[in-house]
This record gives C-alpha cells, sequence and structure tokens, in this order.
C-alpha cells in the first residue's frame, strides 16, 4: 500500500476526520493525519484538537516517494472553506482524481472541497453532501443524490458526521481485500 491521507485544517468535523481513521487502521491501512498549516495539533470546529501524524511538508515528500492510495476530506466549518481554497492541496486532489486514485470527501467538503478543486471533472458523477451544500456540486456538473453516502468509481462522498462511521466503511471496502472488510466489520460489531 501507499498511503491514505485525512487532512486536517482548523475547523474541520472531528467525527468526520476520526471515524475513518479508526476504521481504517483496523484493516490495517496505512492512514496519517495531515496538518494543513504544519501545527502539531489541529483544532476541530468543536475548540478540540487531534495530533496530525505528519505535516504538509512531509505529505509532499512522503507522497512523492511512496504515492497516494487515498485522499479524504472531512468537512465542517471553516474546515471544509479551509481546505477548499488551498491551492497547494487543490493541485494533488487534482491530480490524484485524473490518475484514477480513491477520493473522499464528506458533509460540506464535496462541494467546498471537491467541486471547488475538480470542477468539471464531476461532469456526471453521483455525489452527496451535507444538506444545502449541493449547488457547487450540480453546477460543477456533478448529480447531487441526497444519499447517505454515495460511491461512484473512485469518488466517495456523504452528508455527515452521522454517517462518517458509514463513510469510513465505504472507503475501507473499496481499499481492502472482502475477507479483510468483513473481518474488520464484525470486530467493529457492525
Amino acid at each position: 500500500m501507499k498511503g491514505t491521507y485525512i487532512f486536517l485544517a482548523d475547523g474541520y468535523e472531528p467525527l468526520e476526520a476520526l471515524a475513518p481513521m479508526d476504521i481504517l487502521k483496523r484493516a490495517n491501512v496505512k492512514c496519517k493525519f495531515v496538518s494543513m498549516d504544519g501545527s502539531p495539533v489541529v483544532n476541530s470546529t468543536h475548540g478540540f484538537g487531534i495530533q496530525a501524524t505528519i505535516s504538509w511538508d512531509e505529505f509532499v515528500s512522503e507522497s512523492e516517494k511512496d504515492g497516494i492510495d487515498c485522499i479524504i476530506c472531512p468537512g465542517g466549518l471553516p474546515g471544509a472553506e479551509n481546505l477548499g481554497t488551498d491551492e497547494r492541496l487543490a493541485a494533488v486532489i487534482r491530480k490524484h482524481f485524473a490518475q484514477g486514485g480513491l477520493t473522499c470527501a464528506i458533509c460540506a467538503a464535496p462541494e467546498l472541497v471537491l467541486a471547488r478543486t475538480l470542477d468539471t471533472a464531476l461532469s456526471g458523477r453521483r455525489m452527496t453532501g451535507y444538506e444545502g451544500f449541493d449547488k457547487g456540486i450540480t453546477a460543477a456538473g456533478g448529480i447531487y443524490t441526497g444519499a447517505d453516502v454515495e460511491v461512484d468509481g473512485n469518488l466517495i462522498t456523504a452528508k455527515g458526521p452521522g454517517l462518517a462511521i458509514d463513510f469510513g466503511l465505504a472507503i475501507m471496502k473499496k481499499m481492502v481485500d472482502p475477507r479483510i472488510y468483513e473481518v474488520a466489520k464484525h470486530a467493529m460489531m457492525l
């Protein structure tokens, strides 16, 4: 495996970051939190922080050497807005998505990060996100379904924090052998 990266900017929704990380670690997926501003602890929208695994600069070095399996963008405000306006991340997402890499976003991030970053590359792709965050998706040519979790090829999106476990499971199912998926899911009592 290469690397799976969850990008954290100040004001992210913690459940949308922690649940996928926890789920993927249970399946032995190499997964790291990336601090966009280099801070060792990144503050959530609720005022508490998560310890980042690596800084942006470390991510660049590591991903250039080892590659990227999956990109995950949690929502939350202003976290998704902060991710969506970072041109460094936008360039990485564009390249990764164009190469068929698994690209995932939840809550406000499908609109504020992916629709802004990928624009017409989303044309005809089924997506979901937090209610009221659909205009950017449809403007980019995406099809907003309103589903809890939407999987369309290499694109996985979800509605919000209450679906963070389902989102993490959808990502895990796409990344690992079906037997590993079932064992990890069963261990979580799901």
